[in-house]
């Protein structure tokens, strides 16, 4: 067995955060009576960070006798990673009329690391040679039916580590997969984009990067957490439709440092 003793025994049961058993050895004869073996165990990305990691062996000779050596008295070391995924290949905002605001579209980022994670957006305008529709045009909630004037929070341009919300630094605490609680990790994140008025027809693009930071974004205020009162909207329902939908934009890439980003087209042709 190979477990987290900061944790559990082992004893354990197999558990991704923290037991794992060995799937191979190689065993190589040194003598009549001895023998060296070499186990390896492949850890999963939410095995727990730490370096109070230890091995209990025991082995069984061609004889069928059973020798048990115990637990390993130093620890070994399982680094600490952090990294993030992406539910979609794009922000696939809906029809919308110049002047309207788009309904909101469902973004999902998932923690596929051992360490609690914020996320830093940021992003750039959408941009044509007709115009541009300004970064900050398109701003996120952390549910589908936030207001866009009073709880929308605008897209940066750069992101601050330490931050705010307003400046790219969402205090997200995306947690690693926890596999005793079984706790979905995932995070939603809803978008809309106002699409200014008298925009000339064109196709628009842009990006919007997701970058894993350390769990240290300053607190977003309770405000934007919740739902406005009904009474308390602001937004409009939407005009009816009057432009064609986005195109097609280029798949999010997942670096090695654990960075999501995304390429946004807007197609906007002129209003009736």
């Amino acid at each position: 067995m190979f477990f987290d003793s900061s944790v559990t025994d082992d004893n354990c049961s197999l558990d991704d955060n923290d037991c794992y058993a060995s799937k191979s050895c190689v065993v190589s004869p040194l003598s009549d009576t001895e023998a060296r073996a070499d186990c390896t165990v492949d850890l999963a990305y939410n095995a727990n960070a730490g370096n109070q990691w230890k091995a209990h062996f025991h082995v069984i000779d061609t004889q069928g006798e059973y020798t048990d050596f115990g637990v390993s008295e130093a620890g070994a070391e399982v680094p600490a990673m952090a990294a993030i995924n992406q539910s979609d290949v794009a922000l696939p905002y809906t029809l919308t009329a110049p002047g309207e605001v788009s309904k909101a579209v469902p973004f999902m980022l998932t923690n596929l690391g051992n360490q609690p994670v914020d996320v830093l957006i940021s992003g750039t305008d959408l941009a044509s040679k007709s115009g541009i529709i300004p970064a900050e045009a398109q701003r996120w909630g952390l549910f589908p039916d936030f207001d866009y004037e009073t709880q929308g929070i605008p897209l940066s341009k750069v992101a601050s580590v330490f931050g705010t919300a307003y400046q790219g630094c969402a205090d997200l605490t995306l947690r690693p997969h926890d596999e005793d609680l079984g706790e979905s990790q995932d995070q939603f994140i809803y978008w809309k984009i106002l699409i200014p008025k008298n925009l000339k027809a064109d196709v628009y693009k842009g990006s919007v990067s997701f970058n894993q930071s350390a769990d240290d974004c300053q607190p977003l205020d309770p405000y934007f957490l919740k739902p406005l009162p009904a009474e308390s909207s602001t937004t409009e329902p939407a005009a009816e439709p009057v432009v064609a939908p986005a195109e097609p934009v280029k798949p999010l890439v997942l670096s090695e440092e654990g960075n999501v980003s995304t390429e946004s087209d807007q197609s906007v042709p002129q209003g009736e």
